[in-house]
């Protein structure tokens, strides 16, 4: 996890400097027996299990899919990652306060809509949440204590939860 962090503050000094944004995406590629390839945002995914013959694979907003273990060829993760050019300077996303009891604040946030993923300390993402700039608190009650990192824009930024 200490390498994964150096390299996400080295890739966000670097998009300071020169004015770029790494801009990276996760997916989960499933390729049947038949040759179609299924291909999930690995982002929507709450929790990926094995049960029997098949693989459950289910969503944060309540869907699930199971797959029969014996129709799939080839399954593996697959990330994109692409620079994209600014136009606005980066001012940097502030959250607090932290620690954190029940609602979360962020600051800074530029105009527009932004998704919020919060991973908990093992890596498992356990929140996904839309903000506009209007509205720039998450409630995290229902979170258990602990240490979390939220990715906002280009940014991770770590808190813990009391």
């Amino acid at each position: 996890m200490k390498i994964i962090t150096v390299i996400s503050s080295i890739l966000f000094a670097i998009g300071l400097l020169v004015s770029t944004t790494v801009v990276a995406d996760t997916s989960l590629n499933i390729l049947n027996q038949t040759g179609v390839e299924k291909i999930i945002n690995a982002g929507n995914l709450r929790t990926i299990t094995f049960s029997g013959s098949n693989l459950n694979l289910n969503y944060f907003d309540g869907r699930s899919d199971t797959v029969i273990l014996t129709s799939i060829r080839k399954m593996y993760f697959n990330q994109l990652t692409a620079l994209k050019k600014t136009s606005q300077s980066l001012t940097s996303i502030l959250i607090y306060p932290n620690p954190v009891v029940e609602t979360l604040y962020l600051k800074n946030l530029p105009d527009g809509i932004h998704t919020v993923a919060i991973w908990n300390i093992t890596g498992r993402k356990v929140m996904n949440v839309t903000l506009s700039s209007e509205s720039c608190s998450i409630d995290v009650s229902t979170l258990a204590s602990g240490f979390y990192f939220l990715r906002i824009n280009s940014q991770t930024l770590r808190f813990s939860k009391k």
